[in-house]
């Protein structure tokens, strides 16, 4: 199976090579492709205090889905694997969250809450009144705090590998441990490629050895840029700074709640999903083998199996 992969994949590279092209840009390229296959239009909204930029499939006659990307990140980078199948049954809206393609206007704010609050405009300029909400990471921490804004619109919420309520300071420092640093920041914004392998393979359900070329690539094009890199780490300043009051929230979710966990999820673990469950009387949970934090993309079928079968009960 290895080989045959590798057959595959060895034209590609060398045609990256050949070209002088970007191997993000390569991919970028062919992530927004398969959104566009998928019938989802990038659109910008321009607000009194935000811009926007999202990817809409529009259509009116359709249950309204909505998902929040990952910290770091950006929409068509986190939802490619999904996108067909779910414009199939839903007006599926992609959002990119405040500092991550949408950008606020005026003073900036680094909380969860503010950009919930966010989310909350855009979805209002949109005119969306009913909705099931999901996110994955840092995604899934903010349509939870959405729900808790607009608890009449939200008929369902999802929940992926994210850090709500139960993240405790010893899965941090287990992390900041095992993959060698001080602060997590250095993990999750890295400055070198050295620290950008090793972000791959804390998020990852295996470590694997990336070409320098590829991490060089993607160091330049995810994590060099240094307004990018102030606004990461803001972000994640922020969530030390209110810990206590994100574990302290009490979330009252009337609607159904699907969890969904990556079995070896090193970065946020599954027993976060467990402990979850326990608190949420109306969830269910779903911990998917062989998967590390990008369980949507590792394991894509079992993911999008779990998630379909919850959207049509």
């Amino acid at each position: 199976m290895k080989s045959i992969r590798l057959t595959h994949i060895l034209p590609i590279i060398i045609l990256i090579l050949l070209s002088s092209c970007s191997v993000f840009k390569f991919g970028e390229n062919h992530t927004k492709n398969k959104l566009k296959r998928a019938n989802l239009e990038y659109n910008t909204l321009d607000t009194k205090n935000y811009k926007f930029t999202y990817w809409d499939t529009g259509e009116s006659d359709k249950p309204v889905l909505v998902l929040f990307h990952g910290f770091g990140t950006s929409t068509h980078l986190q939802w490619y694997q999904q996108a067909k199948m779910l414009s199939k049954t839903h007006r599926l809206i992609l959002p990119n969250l405040l500092y991550f393609g949408s950008t606020p206007k005026g003073q900036k704010k680094y909380g969860v809450q503010e950009q919930a609050a966010a989310m909350s405009i855009l979805l209002k300029e949109l005119k969306i009144d009913s909705m099931i909400l999901g996110g994955l990471s840092y995604g899934g921490a903010v349509a939870a705090e959405l729900t808790m804004l607009e608890k009449d619109k939200v008929q369902k919420l999802a929940i992926f590998a994210s850090p709500v309520k139960f993240f405790k300071d010893t899965d941090l420092s287990d992390t900041e441990t095992k993959f060698d640093v001080k602060d997590i920041s250095e993990l999750l914004v890295p400055k070198d490629i050295a620290m950008t392998q090793k972000f791959a393979d804390v998020v990852l359900y295996k470590d694997k050895k990336l070409p320098k070329f590829i991490l060089k690539d993607v160091q330049k094009n995810l994590f060099q840029n240094e307004t990018n890199r102030h606004n990461c780490k803001a972000i994640l300043q922020d969530l030390e700074i209110n810990k206590k009051d994100l574990r302290n929230r009490k979330y009252q979710f009337d609607c159904p709640v699907l969890l969904i966990w990556g079995e070896d999820d090193e970065l946020i673990p599954a027993r976060i999903g467990k402990d979850l469950k326990d608190y949420l009387p109306t969830s269910e949970l779903c911990i998917i083998p062989k998967a590390g934090h990008c369980v949507n993309i590792e394991q894509k079928k079992m993911f999008n199996k779990a998630l379909s079968n919850f959207l049509k009960n």
